[in-house]
């Protein structure tokens, strides 16, 4: 399972990421926390670039190149 959160500074996303790991954690899950995902696309040069840019890219074309590293 591969999730991705976006929002504005402020709105939870690291609270809510502690609170899913945990939870996953809880359930024997392995967990792997990767870097922001804007940082590795080339045609983006800041955070504010990827929100329209996710709205107008397939999931996979976003997700497949950048497997790199492995989710457990």
């Amino acid at each position: 399972m591969i999730v991705f959160l976006d929002g504005p500074d402020g709105s939870g996303k690291s609270t809510l990421i502690a609170r899913l790991d945990s939870a996953l954690v809880t359930h024997e899950r392995t967990v792997t926390h990767a870097p922001p995902l804007w940082t590795y696309l080339d045609e983006l040069s800041a955070p504010e670039d990827f929100g329209p840019w996710v709205q107008t890219t397939p999931g996979i074309q976003i997700v497949k190149p950048r497997l790199w590293w492995r989710v457990g």
